[in-house]
């Protein structure tokens, strides 16, 4: 019997003339799941540039779910400074849903990124089709929570 068992200050006394291998096996995977279910789990917090990052990612790839990831259900969004076009995440789903099916050429580029804090701006370069005029955009990420709360855009057609 191992050390452990026979240890006064074990969770429990443990009384028993013979253990199989059985009972010992049993026992073992008792107290790992015990031991285990008492470690705190942390989860993995994304920082405000790879949630940016990772609605680009979903943006480009025309992949609605990856897209909407990065996004709080209660999200947000404006036309910069205040004008509100609309609120939550699915809202956003129907807004790009079509969007990304319709427009196969649909592309972001980011010409450049400034971070400070939980707020990430970029400037934008898109493509809606190939052969028209690019727009150039800004778009600001306000994150909290691990999720884009608010979004705001500054649209040049």
């Amino acid at each position: 019997m191992p050390d452990l068992v026979r240890h006064p200050n074990f969770i429990a006394q443990i009384t028993r003339s013979r253990i199989s291998v059985r009972d010992d096996k049993v026992f073992l995977r008792w107290l790992l799941i015990t031991f285990l279910s008492s470690i705190p789990i942390f989860s993995y917090s994304q920082t405000p540039t790879e949630l940016a990052d990772l609605q680009l990612k979903g943006y480009n790839e025309r992949n609605i779910e990856l897209f909407l990831q990065a996004y709080s259900d209660s999200v947000k969004v404006y036309n910069f400074p205040n004008k509100f076009l609309y609120k939550g995440k699915e809202t956003m789903r129907q807004n790009y849903a079509g969007m990304f099916t319709n427009l196969t050429d649909l592309h972001c580029t980011i010409k450049s990124r400034v971070v400070i804090g939980n707020t990430v701006i970029d400037e934008e370069q898109v493509v809606i089709r190939k052969g028209q005029p690019e727009l150039h955009a800004v778009a600001i990420y306000k994150v909290a929570h691990n999720k884009i709360q608010e979004v705001y855009f500054i649209v040049e057609r």
